[in-house]
């Protein structure tokens, strides 16, 4: 091991541009700011720590200092690796012909359009081969340098980091992105466009598929090097960042995996681990896993090299956790810890008893500072534009005041988000100290906690200094985005290390990916920052750094607290005992500051604050309240005849807000005092009826503490009236703990200021004041000892004897303040109020002010009470006057959907309605929705606007919550509580629930929250003129065009569960909707078009005009040659299809057409021979989402009158929930029947004169019985004899259909045979329906059909027109050409991650183009792509076509992944009947199915569903799904 090494000088200062840097490395670093940071040196002691986990005792928990020791002197070394690489020129490639060769000046010319023409699975067109090294990225400070192991250096415990080595060096390789080796040197997979970074198609890929696509690569490196006479153009990197091509003699060409397994062959004791690592990846992804997993099972001494690109930060990252692994294992072994920590006490080793057990003494702070204060210089001369020597960069930090504090802060990672995180982790501090001292060990290349600075810095300094706006939004973006990847990566770290930390022993038995989900308030954090991306308040203190530009000025980013100062005798706030007020504000502030600043808790950190948790009633806003609530700490003159007394609302001077529910043991509150406690707890055992004990649910998610009987919640100090975020998410046991951590620290910091504590209150004007506390540290509680105190107390005092432990169950959820309730909180809401004794129990919700969370617990457990008790409609409180009902209970269009899906939607919406308004003394739930509208309306400022929008949708969106909690317990028996789902997995197993209240969430619109009685009347139609003519209708005038007051009437009056308000029946066919030119046309049938299995099976190996060109035009060829009279010939076709003379339609058949009436339905069985008496059979496949019936044998979708062009979406729903609703809509329409005499009002569909469209309303008599769904229609076909088997598989129009449809048409195809025909409709017969085809194609043409890996096969796919290789020509109709055949960006990188990408695609493009009579997949995505272009950016046309061409090039997308998945399973079947060796029941199915079917379950051979479905598969391809998740937009 190299002798410790003394911290390094700082360089001179290098003069930056704040110009985006050339280079964009992987995880935000360049190699220009390689230089080390300084460092010390860690100090030796004598003693270690063995105890249940890795976590020491922490010593004088008051203060926060740190240790150091002197540096020792550093000796530079030099060495030149002797050994030398493995001969290039060994073996050359036999598959390069030497005879090959090409004019010198052919191939310059070729260097231009070679890299557009490159057609290879991987290497594809516009990438290239760069090389890995270059000497910009190599750090010339290192110790040790290796020729071909740039970056080489070593770290504590035999961990070696290395930038990717040439063959004479093993590594531990975190490489995403694909290698291969020429000659020996590692050569790298880029786009021509970006050279400098990495292609993130590969995000999430896993080990062995990664090395599939290098083999793939290696693939195509061959196969252009023998079109190039054994050359390949490849790319080098020069000194000052210009990429320039080359050719280099591909004489040996090897993957990474081959590479080691070369050496291994050769003797050498390599162990070679890949673990891919993309910038994008969290824990979830796995990756801490794998490394977890390999490490633990090697030896602590065994020496482990981690390598990336250049060897910066994955390398890094590698060593950090190899380090946190070996430490541990280490400490396990009885081995002292390598990495002591200053201010925690560590044991004696066991089985050293001579040793004794000394305990850390309180560093020097003072070293620490100075080490901190060099660090940050050097930050800021890295970071800056300046070339200030070190001497004026340290006056000019000084100069910068109160800011140097705050960059201090960040130097040593103190920033916000990671602070909050220390907070919720039990060893968050200690695993900090930890984390942040292996990263100071390991920092020779990169400091893994100081590049977040260096970015942020350079972000704020490219603002200032690049003139060009756009340059400087694309600079400083950049920067900022690096800085926030830096930050989630130091976080991850964090997390990781208090993993390991906390886990018992090293055999890590729980994974980081399970432990840090489960962990909610952590995953939550995670998540939120990954989802909104780079945000300035995440860096905090240093959101704001105006101070850096110039300038001497004090004012840091600090934002101070809102003062109010408390002045008045001796008496702090709420009559506190204290040192009173204090004279001087200046004086007062600056020590507040201070303390503040200083505070080093666990939980009570520096910027928190505890403020108290109640307010003054006279200076609250009751003007959004229907009673006037009195609040804590009411005047002792105020006139309480005055205030409206209601019949179960309490005043208790300390408990706001106490009221029982009408009928109910259910009571709400804010949080009281202990005096408040005591008064709750004697009048819940006092009320009449008399409860015996008392269940307390705290739905608070933020720390409270009680200080001298008074309840305060721990808060930021820069958002005094706002709870902490770090919380949201926290479970109640955690909480707790947090609040027992939050209570030592407290107590410490009494201790350490003498029995006083800084504490902050709230005056009449909302303002914030600090106030000094006279405090015990026995007079410190928390919420549970509370409780548990008080219980005991009030116990004794009632003499309840044995009782006393039973008289109060304290119970801890958290929910977040003003947010719905997750799932996983009703259930726990349910679990605990189900088991209690509720004849006898009063239950009891408080939040902060007994209003939001503690009404919507009350309404929660009012809805369980009644469940529980099984009380039936009729003894819920009667509904309120209709008056009163079209004020207080409007319906919205989203609570509408809801209904439309769910079983008994009106019953359990009016069950909530009615629990609404009992619970509804404080504030009404739903009355919020209303009130919002009408301030939005009234609001003239669109940032207030949104924001008040916002806050009706999440009113809204509880509601909805609330209902669907309903509907669930409708749905489930409470006796059967322990052996039901919960109500998160019926959430789960409802997935249209999601997709209804998702299109909510995603908007900020107000129409969403205006009530559908208000749309209507925007119509402009007189309500009472409507509501006269609603009189005459109930005469009956005939049928005909009905008028616009009786439109207006008939939509307000329904009130059906599906049919409801503003809802119409309009019938499905339009004008316009027949195409023409389609060959088989029938009465009443629309776009009806089919197409033979034999032909498209014979395709995959033939071609022919219908898969090259398109079954359209091949239908025109035939009806032309029909009309000539040619002749075609009968029978199975035996010869390649090309022309119309020799296509002959032979079953099975692939058809579609459009929804049809239920005669045509007959004439197409008629047709298709599957009538009564009839030889053949058609299973029929209904793909609509969209509720439908047949009213007079034509049929009507269900859609709102002021949207009837556009489905209803229920994205996921089930055929059963649709069928449901249909029945549902039926009754819906035959209740109208008799309301109306017979008749229903029905709306079509006109063309206007000036274009576009009209609806007509129209009523028409009908008889109930011909109103029917439409299975009930084809199961009446089916009773007169016809030959179909009716589906339903609902998929949502103009999307890509989700996995699970693909796995259900799987299941479908297993009924059909050679006797059966396939058929699918949508509405029209176009996108669904030819979606459908298209997906029948592919299973024709890859199950169980040989001839799909046939060479023949191969040889098509290489010599394809579309892909022919022009080294010397350049097109310039390539890219039009290109995009008509579908050769996106992101289609070119699904093909590289594909393992069948290209034949993927082949098969893909002909089943498109054998179903391409309505609609062809690519042109309609190339036609989008040119309205895209043409319209306006940002406008509503350019926004239409963009959301198009996203949705059909996902369609397609997914099409070419599912034809992938069909081959892999197909040739893993083929594998495994190989290795078999015996005869299976796929074989025998084979020669009936035509290739339509796969195996049964249960038979000797898996088929494609038992092999796994597609849904599990591609869940398992993360790398596929990445690239649409992160980065569709960049890759259109």
């Amino acid at each position: 091991m190299l002798p410790p090494s003394s911290p390094k000088s700082i360089p001179g200062s290098i003069a930056l541009s704040g110009s985006p840097p050339k280079t964009n490395y992987l995880y935000g670093d360049s190699p220009t700011s390689s230089f080390a940071s300084p460092r010390t040196m860690r100090r030796h002691l004598d003693s270690s720590t063995v105890n249940g986990n890795f976590v020491p005792p922490r010593l004088n928990k008051g203060l926060d200092v740190f240790a150091t020791s002197p540096p020792s002197t550093r000796t530079q070394l030099f060495f030149e690796d002797k050994q030398k690489v493995t001969s290039a020129h060994s073996s050359p490639r036999s598959s390069i012909s030497a005879s090959k060769q090409t004019d010198p000046r052919s191939l310059l010319k070729a260097v231009r359009t070679l890299i557009k023409s490159r057609n290879g699975s991987v290497l594809t067109r516009n990438t290239i081969l760069k090389a890995d090294h270059f000497s910009s990225g190599t750090n010339t400070n290192l110790d040790l340098h290796l020729q071909g192991g740039p970056n080489f250096r070593a770290a504590e415990l035999d961990v070696f980091g290395v930038a990717q080595p040439t063959v004479s060096i093993h590594m531990f390789s975190t490489r995403e992105e694909p290698l291969v080796y020429l000659n020996g040197c590692p050569y790298v997979l880029r786009e021509y466009a970006n050279p400098m970074e990495n292609m993130n198609m590969f995000w999430g890929i896993n080990t062995s598929r990664l090395e599939k696509v290098e083999e793939r690569l290696k693939a195509d490196v061959i196969k252009e090097a023998d079109a190039m006479g054994g050359l390949i153009l490849a790319h080098q990197e020069l000194s000052d960042g210009t990429v320039v091509p080359c050719y280099l003699a591909a004489d040996k060409v090897q993957t990474p995996s081959e590479v080691f397994q070369e050496f291994q062959q050769q003797g050498y004791p390599i162990k070679y681990f890949r673990i891919p690592i993309s910038p994008e990846q969290g824990p979830e992804d796995n990756y801490f896993d794998e490394y977890v997993r390999v490490i633990r099972c090697l030896e602590p001494t065994e020496p482990l090299i981690f390598n990336c690109g250049i060897g910066n930060v994955r390398t890094t990252v590698g060593i950090i956790i190899a380090q946190t692994i070996r430490r541990t294992q280490l400490i396990e072994r009885g081995h002292r810890d390598p990495f002591i920590v200053p201010g925690f006490g560590y044991q004696q080793v066991s089985g050293d008893p001579s040793d004794t057990l000394p305990s850390l003494e309180l560093g020097n702070s003072r070293a620490k500072d100075q080490e901190t204060l060099l660090r940050l210089v050097y930050v800021l001369e890295q970071a800056l534009d300046s070339k200030m020597s070190m001497h004026s960069a340290i006056e000019w930090a000084l100069e910068r005041g109160n800011i140097m504090e705050n960059l201090m802060e960040a130097i040593m990672g103190n920033y916000h988000s990671v602070v909050a995180l220390t907070s919720v982790l039990d060893s968050g501090v200690f695993s900090k100290r930890i984390l942040d001292e292996m990263i100071d060990r390991s920092d020779a290349v990169v400091n893994l906690r100081e590049i977040i600075l260096t970015n942020r810095i350079r972000y704020n300094n490219s603002k200032s200094t690049t003139s060009s706006p756009a340059s400087s939004s694309r600079g400083s973006n950049l920067y900022l985005e690096k800085a926030s990847k830096a930050l989630q990566r130091y976080f991850f770290l964090l997390c990781f290390m208090a993993y390991v930390n906390e886990s018992p022993d090293t055999r890590f038995e729980t994974r980081f990916s399970s432990w840090i989900k489960a962990r909610t308030e952590v995953w939550s954090m995670l998540q939120n920052m990954r989802r909104k991306g780079p945000r300035l308040y995440y860096f905090r203190p240093i959101e704001e750094l105006r101070s850096l530009q110039g300038g001497n000025g004090r004012t840091g980013s600090s934002l101070p607290v809102s003062h109010a100062r408390y002045r008045g005798g001796g008496l702090g706030m709420f009559d506190m005992k204290g040192a009173g007020s204090q004279q001087d504000e200046g004086i007062i502030t600056e020590v507040e500051n201070i303390i503040i600043q200083s505070r080093k808790g666990a939980v009570f950190t520096a910027q928190n604050i505890l403020k108290v948790d109640f307010w003054y009633y006279h200076y609250l806003d009751n003007g959004t309240q229907e009673h006037t609530v009195i609040h804590s700490k009411t005047p002792q003159n105020m006139d309480h005849s005055n205030i409206p007394q209601t019949h179960h609302s309490f005043y208790i001077e300390g408990a706001s807000n106490f009221r029982r529910i009408d009928n109910t043991r259910v009571y709400g509150i804010a949080q009281p005092t202990v005096y408040g406690l005591k008064q709750v707890i004697r009048q819940l055992l006092t009320d009449k009826p008399r409860n015996e004990r008392i269940l307390w649910i705290n739905l608070r998610e933020e720390p409270i503490i009680y200080i001298n009987g008074i309840p305060y919640v721990l808060r930021d100090r820069y958002y005094t009236l706002r709870n902490i975020r770090a919380y949201k998410g926290i479970t109640g046991s955690r909480l707790e703990q947090l609040e027992e951590r939050l209570k030592d620290d407290i107590r410490q910091e009494i201790s350490n200021y003498e029995g006083r504590i800084l504490l902050h209150g709230e005056n009449q004007d909302g303002q914030v004041f600090a106030q000094w506390e006279e405090v015990s540290v026995d007079d410190v509680l928390t919420v549970r000892d509370v409780m548990e105190s008080m219980s005991s107390e009030m116990a004794d005092e009632l003499e309840l004897g044995d009782r006393q432990h039973t008289l109060m169950a304290y119970h801890r959820i958290p929910i977040t303040a003003e947010k719905v309730p997750t799932y996983e909180d009703l259930d726990e809401l349910r679990t605990i109020i189900a088991t209690a004794d509720l004849g006898k129990t009063a239950l009891i919700m408080n939040c902060q002010i007994g209003l939001g969370r503690s009404t919507t617990g009350t309404v929660i457990a009012t809805l369980l009470t009644k469940w529980i008790h099984q009380q039936s409609s009729t003894a819920y409180p009667q509904a309120l006057p209709d008056q009163q009902l079209t004020v207080r209970r409007r319906n919205y269009q989203i609570i509408n959907s809801l209904l439309r899906v769910i079983k008994r939607g009106l019953e359990n919406k009016r069950i909530v309605d009615d629990v609404l308004d009992q619970c509804g003394l404080t504030i009404n739930l739903r009355d919020i929705i209303e009130k919002v509208r009408v301030q939005v309306e009234n609001e003239p400022d669109q940032v207030l606007r949104k924001l008040k929008i916002k806050r009706g949708i999440v009113a809204l969106e509880r509601y909805y919550v609330l209902i669907c909690f309903q509907a669930y317990l409708d749905n489930t028996s409470p006796e059967l509580l322990h052996e039901t789902e919960s109500f998160a997995q019926w959430m789960k197993r409802h997935p249209e629930l999601a997709t209804i209240l998702k299109e909510l969430q995603s908007t900020d619109n107000l129409d969403s929250i205006v009530p559908v009685e208000l749309a209507l009347a925007s119509s402009g139609v007189d309500s009472n003129a409507a509501a006269s003519a609603g009189d005459t209708n109930q005469a009956g005038q005939g049928d005909g065009l009905a008028l616009s007051s009786e439109v207006v009437q008939v939509l307000q009056s329904r009130s059906g569960q599906v049919l409801g308000q503003n809802s119409i029946l309009k019938h499905d066919a339009f004008p316009g909707c027949q195409k023409m030119g389609l060959r088989e046309k029938i009465p009443g049938v629309y776009n009806f078009r089919r197409v033979s299995v034999d032909h498209v099976k014979q395709a995959v190996k033939y071609g022919g005009k219908a898969s090259e060109i398109g079954g359209l035009a091949l239908d025109m060829d035939i009806l032309q040659s029909m009309s000539n009279e040619c002749t075609t010939t009968n029978g199975k076709l035996d010869q390649p299809i090309d022309g119309a003379t020799q296509y002959h339609l032979s079953p099975p058949y692939i058809s579609g057409c459009a929804m049809p009436n239920k005669d045509a339905i007959k004439a197409i069985l008629d047709t298709m021979d599957a009538g009564p008496g009839g030889s053949r059979k058609v299973l029929w496949t209904c793909l609509r989402e969209e509720p439908v019936l047949y009213v007079n044998k034509r049929p009507f979708v269900l859609r709102l009158h002021h949207n009837p062009l556009r489905n209803l979406e229920t994205t996921g729903i089930a055929k059963e929930r649709v069928e449901h609703m249909e029945r549902i809509m039926q009754q819906d329409a035959i209740e109208e029947l008799v309301a109306y005499n017979g008749r229903l009002l029905l709306h079509g569909e006109e063309t206007a004169e000036k274009g576009g469209f009209i609806l007509v309303p129209a009523w028409e008599t009908v008889r109930p019985e011909s109103v029917e769904t439409p299975d009930q229609a084809f199961q009446s076909i089916i009773d007169e004899g016809y030959q179909v088997d009716y589906f339903r598989i609902p998929i949502t129009d103009e999307q890509a259909p989700i996995p699970d449809v693909f796995d259900q048409l799987i299941d479908r195809m297993k009924l059909s045979t050679r006797q059966t025909d396939l058929m699918f409709n949508c509405q029209m017969g176009r996108g669904r329906t030819t979606t459908g085809m298209v997906t029948a194609c592919l299973l024709s043409m890859i199950l169980k059909n040989n001839e799909v890996f046939d060479s023949t096969v191969s040889t098509m796919i290489q010599s394809s027109s579309t892909e022919k290789m022009d080294l010397y020509e350049e097109d310039v109709n390539d890219e039009q050409r290109r995009q008509q055949n579908g050769e996106y960006r992101v289609i070119l990188q699904l093909i590289s991650v594909l393992s069948y990408g290209k034949l993927a695609k082949r098969l893909t493009d002909q089943a498109i183009n054998m179903c391409d009579h309505m609609q062809n997949l690519r042109k309609a995505i190339y036609d989008l792509k040119l309205r895209m272009d043409t319209a306006e950016t940002g406008s509503s046309k350019w926004h239409v076509a963009e959301e198009g061409f996203s949705n059909y090039l996902v369609r397609y997308f997914y099409l070419v992944v599912f034809a992938n998945y069909l081959l892999e399973m197909v040739d893993q079947q083929q594998t495994e009947r190989q290795v078999d060796g015996k005869h299976t029941l796929a074989d025998e199915t084979m020669a009936y199915t035509g290739g339509l079917t796969t195996v049964e379950p249960g038979s000797d051979s898996p088929g494609v569903v038992e092999s796994g479905s597609f849904k599990s598969w591609l869940k398992r391809h993360r790398e596929i799904t990445n690239i649409i998740k992160y980065q569709l937009k960049d890759l259109l």
